[in-house]
């Protein structure tokens, strides 16, 4: 899709958090970097939108690995972790 392009930089969405919430509203994602084409941005916003409680963080892979290195570097998680085949098996163990 032509379209698509040029691609657009994603950021993070912080809202104001409420007291009225016993669990934080806060959705981690994660992507191969913070750009993404026109309608797939588009739909991200839109879903953003109907969550107004929530705040957004998006990591890239390189931000992803580099927090797992930081805080479970020497743990036996971070080995699982840095020899996972699959990218999303990486996101699940991050998130």
């Amino acid at each position: 899709m032509s379209n698509e392009y040029p691609l657009k930089l994603l950021s993070d969405l912080t809202r104001i958090k409420s007291d009225d919430y016993l669990i934080p509203g806060n959705c981690y994602q994660t992507w191969e970097d913070n750009r993404f084409g026109t309608s797939h941005i588009s739909a991200i916003e839109n879903f953003r939108n109907l969550n107004p409680t929530i705040s957004w963080f998006l990591f890239t892979n390189t931000q992803r690995d580099e927090y797992m290195e930081s805080f479970w570097g020497d743990e036996p998680i971070y080995y699982i972790y840095n020899w996972a085949k699959f990218g999303v098996i990486r996101a699940d163990i991050f998130r």
